[in-house]
Parts: C-alpha cells; structure tokens; sequence
C-alpha cells in the first residue's frame, strides 16, 4: 500500500508539495521507492518459512486497481498500526528513552563519558522509525530536540549536546538539508535557533564580564557555536569545500550582541576616565581606553577563536564582532574630545598620548580587517604632528636642565668604576637615547613625519653637545694649567727638572751642552698630564661613540635613503641657494714676527693666532665686516706655527658666497696686566675658490699669499645645507671632532715645544758629541757608566711592570736621556688615562712635532728676522741629528719589545722626505737640477714604458 501510494505520490511520508524543488522530490521518492521495495521483499522471504494467515497478507496482495479507486478515509482506515501523527509519538517516545537511559541514570555513571541509549530503545526506535516512514533526518533532529530541551534545564552537559550534533552533521553529509522535506527543514532551524539563543545568551554574560573569564570554561561554549556553524540547515559546511558565507547572519549576530558589548565599553571607559569622562581636556584616559580595547581583542580571540572562523562565514567571529563595536565606540569618543578641545594635546602625559597615536593606528587597522565602513573624523596624522611637536618642546625645554645635571652631578671613574670617562657624558647621552625606545615603537604615518621629527631631535642633540664640548674644552685646560681665551699663561708651579730627573741620582757625569739643554728645557712651559685632564678628553671620545650608535638607533640613514638619499628635499622646503663654508686653518709659514730681542718666554707677542672675517653688504651704501673665526694662540717660538682649527660661515644667497674674506695673523703685546694692544702681522683678502661655486659637498686647498710676507694654508669645504637629519649630526660630529682635536693638539703643542726647543739646543746650538749609536740588551752589564731607563709611556695599564733597558754613552748620547725622560713625564699618563685610540693619536701628533722640529733644523727659514739660529750643518751635525731621529724612531716604536706605535705609522711620508734631505743635502746646485731633470725625463718616460 505505502509503495503503490508513493508511485501516486500520494505517500503519507512525503508528497511533491513537502519539498522546496520537484527535483529534491524526485530524488526522496527514488530513495523511498528503494527502501520499500527492498522492505517487501525481505519481509516476503520471512513469510515463506510462516504457515496459516499471517497479518498484512491481505494488503500485500491487493492490486494497485483496489488502491487507486480507495478514498482518503478508506487509505487511512488501512493503516491500522501508524499513527496519524507519526511523528508527535516518536518524538515522545525518544523523550522518554533518553529520560530514562540517560537522565536518570546519569547519577550512577561515570560523569566523564557521555551515556547513550539502551540497545531495547534503539532497536524499538528503529522498528517504528521503519513501520511509520519516520526519516532519518527527523530522527536525529528529533534526538537533538530532546537533548537541549534538557540541556536548557542544565539537566544535561554541554557534551551531550555536542554528542547529538555530531549524529545530525553525519545526516547532513549524507544528504544536504535542501533536499529535506520542508517540516524537517523547518525542524532542525528551530531547534539550531534556539540552540543559538540560548549560546549568545552564554557568550553575552562572558563579554559583560570579560576579565573573569578563563579559556578553559568557554571551550564547550567554542565547541557550541562551531557545531552551529557546521551544521547549519541553510548553509552547511561541506567537506572539502570553502565555507559558506550566509550574507546578513554575522549582522544578526552583531546585533544580539550589541547591548552587551556597548556596556563593556562603558564599563571600560568608567575605568579609564571615572566620573570626568568628557570633562577633562587630557587625552591620557584615551590611551588607556585603547589599550584596554586592544587587550580586549587580544582576550576574545584567545577565548572564541577556532581555526574554522577563519575562512569564509564569521557569523561566530566573536572577537571580530568585540573589536567591531569597541573600536567605533572609542573612535566616536575620541572625535567628541577632539572636536571639543582641538587636536594639541597640551596638559598630557607626552608619552601617553604618544602611545595613543600608535594604539588608534593599531585601532583603524583593526576595525578595517572587520569592516568595509572606513572610520573617520579624526586626522590621525595631525594628532601624531602635534603630539610629537609638543614632545620636541619639552626635549628643547629640558636639555638645558639636562646638560647642567650631568655637569653638576659628574663623578670620577676612580669613584665608580666605570672606566676611563667620567659620569657626566653617560648621563647626558642617556636623556637623549631615552628617547629611541618611543622613536622606534611609534608607528610613524609617513617617512616625512619621521625625518621632520629627527632633524628637530637632532638640532637639540647639537645644542646640547656644543655646549657639553665648550665646557669639557674649559675644564680640559683648566686642568692643564692653560688660559683660558683673554687670559694670562699660569705658571706651570713645579720644581725644575735638575732637581727631580732620574740621572742625577745616578750620579752621571754631565757636559756642560747638556747641563745648558738641560736648563733650556727646565725653562719650557712643560705640561703636567693629569688624569682629569684625560678624562675629559675621554668623556668626548665616548659621546662620539654613543652620538653614532644614537644615530643608528634612530635610523637616520634609513630614513633618509627612503626620502630619495642625495636628492631628497628639505623638510621644511626647498633652500636651493643655502650652504655651508667651513674654513680649516692649517698652518702658516715664513712669518716675520720675531724679534731677538724680546724674551720669547715672556712676550706674548710670539704667539700668533688668525682671525677671519667676511665684509657682507648692508645695502648700497653701507658694508658689515664681521669676525667669524679666531684660532687659539700659537705655541710660544714656532718658526711655522700649526692650528688645524676649523669655523664655519654660513652663505645664504649667491651674493654671499662672492662676499670679501679676510685672514689676519695676530699678536697681542704684552702680558694683559699691563694691558695688551692686538697688532695684525700679515693680512690676505681672497674669495671662497671658484671651484666651489659650481657644486656642492666639495673641498679645495687654498695657499694665501700674506702681505708684507709669508703664507697661510686653508682648506675650504662646502656643503650643501639641508633642514634636515643628516645636516644637524654632521654638524654636531664635527665640532665634537674638532673640539676633541683641538684637546689633542694642545697637549702636543705644550709637549712638543719643549722638544722643540731642547733638540735645536743640543743638536744646533751647543751640539753634543755623539758615538756609534747603538742599543744593548737589557742583559749587558760590561759598562758600569750605564744608566738604567724604564720606558713605559707607551704600557696600557699602570699595573704592568714597565720594560728596563740599559742607556749608556755607548748607545745614545748622554744629551738624549733628559728628553727620554721629559717624554716619560709627559707621555705616560696619557696611556695610563686615555683609551687606546685617543692616546695613540696623541702620541703620533708628538712624533710627527718631533719630525717638524728636526725638518726646521734641516731646513730653517732663510729670510728675514725668523730664520732665528740658522747655519749650514757638517757631516758631524747631519750625524748627530739622523743618530736622534733613529733613537726617538725606536723609542716612540716601544723600545727592543716594538709594542708602541707601529712601524707603518712611525715611517710615514715626513720621515722618507727627512731621509731624501740627508742624501741630498750636501748637493750642489748644479747636481741638484741635474737631478731634478733626470727625474722629470723618467716621469715622462714611464707611462711609455708601462704601455
């Protein structure tokens, strides 16, 4: 009956009108079809081993004719044993299958595994599902139905629930909830629909309540909506195939969700602003709500995430959906304040609102990961300019303070173990490095931001380092007994060299030269090294070091490579017409201005310095000389004096760049107590080189001629100047160099003049006699008269015992050992106190003032008043003064250990010129040009040659 009622489609279980297409129909009539048929025939198998008239052989047997001509009443009067509502009564009995297999007995079972039911029920369930056409897909609808019904009453676990999605998602596999029949469609939305409720209502309390939720107690709850998802009557997922993505579903989420995440934020902002919320023109309170919403975020994806949102449909993205709200509703707030009270950020914590700038990036890039409606209202990148201009005003505020507290509160390295600089350059690097760590955590809207930041940073970090090296330079020759600019010379306050030399203990018998060089060189201004005065030298040396790993830190040079590198643009606009002329005075020579008869000891006009100026035009009438450079005073009785100091001048218009230069050498007449007069000495006019005009970043020797005699050399550099990064460091670098440099050279200067003077006493006033020249080992005791000499300025440590040679008059000149010794006094501190590097080039300095100081006694000035001492020199003199050059060559290279200065460094190019003057010095004038001529005739040849 059922088969011949379903071929009329007429079936009780399913007609056309119960599905959605006549294609899912036809499709469930085959399946029915198959099943009946196959029903038939095992049930016609069983009645052939039954005898005598069994139940159900009439209707078997009755034709499909019979069927067709039956009326409804009389098809359901033939039904005697279903139902009419089959599945109202098989929903009952499964009710009480599980209230009795598993409710009840849930007390007496293992409260871990989840209970299934009784085999009686399960076979008995099966029979009727079979006798009364019951669907698989109601059935296990059905089982879910109950299932939450007793979950709803928290009669159940979640686990069981679970349990019962899992045999829907197989139905689900095996035929798709489209090609159900209606009701049963129907059927399973309720039952997801207020599965659904009832988990929103879950996942609502959690978000009303985030901080007190844990990951392990909203797992089932995870499990819970992922089941939803999957098996999902409208769009299920299906294996191997992206997941669908219902349109609108995520939006009906969201707005259950809605109230209970508003009154998140509103509990946020309560702990944020307290009752001041909107009241207060501080931004602070923003910075903490917007980390708070970030943690937020950063909670929900711990708790809800499942890999399976993560691609296609995000109905359940819960954390999605929390960041959604929570990042519009602090956006709204924020655009309030700011409309409100304007975007500069004034009575704010710099740093908070800082992180505020970063933290709403952060914001706008999240809510755009969620949401196609972009937010806005609020320039971020204006609120980020004015935040960090405000930073930059209080770094311009504070370095003041800054650079005075390092200075105030500086210690010695002895006091703190730090090494070898004092605390005050640490100190004042770190205010400023301080700064990198929000430098680099700060997510900058553009490159241009960034370099407009560090090139106001940097011009600070100038500013303050300027001042720290002026200051550094003060103490430096405070602690070297040196004037000070405008300042009388102070005595160096130390007994002579007689009475406290090493020799005289050894009872050396001295000649009468070398008891006069002596007395000459007791009389030089000899510079007691102390470790203060190295301290300070080292304090700048390490803020270069630490100024080049700030520079780092920040990322200047990556910055600026990503503005265009050389042909970036200023920052703040184009100065096309704007340079930068550094002037470096390096030495004079064949100056007349000494007098013999001035002591030069006491008359200071035998310390020359050079000033220049430029004369710029006011306007058509009326012209502005002004000084912008003015060297330190020379050493006292240096025939070519030596300055290597360099100024600068800033040209702002080509106008400029053609103004008159002018370089004067100075003097000053008498000591300042009895007042001095500046008298200029020689004076040259001249103009920036004209190969400077046609580009920039470029470096030219200039040689000026001075009037009435003598000539200065210059160095002139132009560069380019950029409002920018790169500009304000190189600028700082230099005068840190330079500064450092001119410490360097004061502490030559003031060593090297005794030098100078001691070796022209003994080598070209009084000349000793010298021997063989030759140095023993330390083992040699055959003479007695041996002197024993510890070299140990060139030793790093003043804990290593120091190397001892014997120093006899049969390998140096008995003249040599005062100045050994002088050397010791003056040069060992330097390596004791200084780090490696700045003492060597301290020590190079005073070997290439030794090599000078025997080039003026080859080859003096022959004109005019300074040519001083001069004379023609013998083979004896020429003798004793290459005997010196060897032995200071091997002293300043360590002695017989050769741990000093290098040999590479020592034979430089003014030692090989010393050693070609001594070949060619007794030349005439014809086999001078003869050889000059051969030179030139192998020069024009060799290229030749080589082809």
């Amino acid at each position: 009956m059922c088969l011949l009622l379903l071929k009329k489609d007429q079936s009780f279980a399913g007609r056309p009108s119960d599905f959605r297409t006549p294609h899912a129909y036809n499709i469930w009539k085959e399946r029915e079809i198959t099943s009946l048929e196959q029903l038939i025939h095992s049930y016609a198998m069983r009645q052939s081993y039954m005898s005598g008239e069994q139940i159900g052989a009439r209707r078997l047997k009755m034709e499909a004719s019979a069927a067709e001509s039956m009326r409804d009443e009389d098809i359901a009067a033939a039904f005697e044993y279903i139902p009419a509502k089959a599945t109202q009564h098989y929903r009952m009995l499964v009710h009480k299958a599980v209230t009795h297999d598993i409710v009840n007995s849930q007390a007496s079972a293992n409260s871990i595994s989840v209970l299934q039911l009784s085999s009686f029920a399960k076979d008995l369930l099966k029979q009727l599902s079979i006798a009364w056409r019951i669907s698989a897909s109601y059935r296990e609808t059905c089982y879910l139905d109950v299932i939450n019904e007793y979950y709803e009453q928290d009669l159940l676990s979640s686990a069981y629930l679970l349990d019962a999605f899992g045999k829907v998602e197989r139905i689900i596999h095996l035929m798709s909830p489209m090609e159900w029949l209606v009701p049963q469609y129907q059927y399973l939305l309720d039952v997801e629909s207020r599965i659904e409720y009832r988990a929103l209502g879950c996942t609502q309390d959690a978000i009303e309540e985030l901080d007190q939720q844990r990951p392990e107690t909203s797992d089932q709850l995870k499990r819970i909506l992922r089941a939803l998802v999957i098996n999902d009557a409208s769009s299920p997922v299906v294996t191997k195939k992206p997941m669908p993505n219902v349109p609108g579903r995520r939006q009906e989420v969201m707005a259950a969700l809605e109230p209970s995440i508003v009154y998140r934020c509103e509990c946020l902002t309560r702990q944020c602003f307290g009752d001041e919320a909107f009241i207060s023109s501080s931004l602070d309170g923003y910075a903490q709500l917007a980390a708070l919403v970030l943690r937020d975020y950063e909670w929900c994806l711990l708790l809800f995430s499942m890999p399976l949102l993560e691609d296609g449909d995000r109905r359940y993205d819960i954390a999605g959906i929390v960041a959604e709200i929570e990042t519009e509703h602090l956006y709204a707030n924020l655009k309030r304040h700011i409309d409100q009270f304007g975007y500069s950020a004034e009575g704010s914590d710099t740093e908070a609102t800082l992180e505020l700038c970063r933290l709403v990036s952060k914001i706008e890039e999240l809510h755009s990961r969620y949401s196609a409606a972009p937010l806005t209202g609020i320039d971020t990148r204006r609120l980020f300019k004015e935040t960090v201009a405000i930073w930059l005003r209080g770094i311009d505020r504070e370095k003041a303070k800054w650079a005075e507290n390092a200075l105030k509160q500086d210690s010695s390295p002895r006091e703190l173990d730090i090494g070898k600089h004092s605390t005050s350059v640490i100190d004042l690097i770190s205010c400023f490095s301080q700064q990198t760590t929000t430098v680099q955590r700060l997510l900058w809207p553009d490159m241009e931001t960034k370099a407009w930041f560090l090139t106001e940073f940097m011009k600070n970090v100038d500013i303050s380092f300027k001042v720290y090296a002026s200051v550094m330079l003060k103490q430096f020759m405070a602690c070297l007994s040196l004037p000070v600019e405008g300042e009388e010379a102070r005595s160096p306050g130390w007994n002579s060299m007689w009475n406290r030399r090493k020799y005289k203990e050894q009872s050396l018998n001295l000649s009468s030269s070398t008891q006069a060089a002596i007395s000459k060189l007791d009389q030089s201004h000899v510079v007691g090294i102390t470790a203060e005065a190295c301290i300070k030298l080292n304090n700048l040396a390490i803020a270069l070091d630490k100024l080049y790993e700030l520079q780092e830190d920040l990322g200047v040079r990556e910055t600026m490579a990503a503005l265009g590198g050389d042909s970036r643009p200023s920052i703040n606009g184009p100065r096309p017409d704007t340079f930068l002329l550094s002037f470096k005075v390096i030495r004079a020579e064949s100056l007349e201005m000494y007098k013999n008869q001035y002591d030069s000891a006491a008359d200071t006009s035998t310390q020359p310095y050079v000033k220049l100026a430029v004369t710029r035009q006011v306007n058509s009438e009326v012209t502005k000389r002004s000084t912008f450079g003015k060297t330190r005073p020379a050493p006292v009785g240096v025939a070519n004096p030596r300055w290597n100091e360099s100024f600068d001048l800033q040209v702002s218009s080509r106008e400029e760049f053609l103004a008159p230069l002018e370089a004067r050498v100075c003097t000053r007449d008498g000591p300042k107590r009895l007042g001095f007069r500046e008298k200029t000495r020689a004076r040259a006019f001249f103009a920036p080189p004209s190969e400077l005009a046609f580009g920039v970043d470029g470096s030219v020797d200039v040689v000026l001629d001075l009037e009435p005699t003598g000539h200065l050399l210059l160095q002139v550099t132009m560069d380019g100047e950029r409002d920018d990064v790169e500009f304000y460091s190189g600028r700082m670098f230099r005068f840190l160099e330079r500064t450092m440099s001119d410490m360097q050279q004061r502490i030559v200067e003031q060593v090297s003049t005794g030098i100078h003077d001691y070796l022209r006493q003994i080598l070209v006033a009084q000349p000793a006699r010298y021997r063989a020249s030759r140095i023993l080992n330390s083992s040699y005791v055959g003479i007695d008269r041996g002197i024993e000499r510890s070299i140990q300025f060139l030793k790093r440590g003043g804990h290593q015992a120091p190397a001892t040679i014997r120093v006899t008059q049969e390998s140096c000149c008995e003249a040599l050992i005062p100045l050994i010794d002088y050397l010791e006094d003056s040069l060992h501190t330097l390596f004791v106190h200084l780090y490696d590097d700045t003492a060597n080039g301290v020590i190079v300095k005073v070997w290439g003032e030794a090599l000078l100081t025997l080039e003026d006694i080859l080859l003096p000035p022959l004109h005019g008043t300074s040519k001083g001492s001069a004379k023609a020199l013998t083979e004896a003199d020429m003798q004793n003064i290459f005997d010196c050059l060897d032995f200071l060559k091997w002293y300043f290279g360590g002695g017989a250990d050769k741990d000093g200065i290098s040999e590479d460094v020592l034979v430089n190019r003014k030692y090989q010129e010393l050693h070609m003057v001594r070949e060619i010095y007794f030349m005439t004038s014809k086999e001078l040009m003869d050889a000059y001529m051969q030179e030139l005739r192998q020069s024009a040849t060799q290229p030749s040659e080589e082809t």
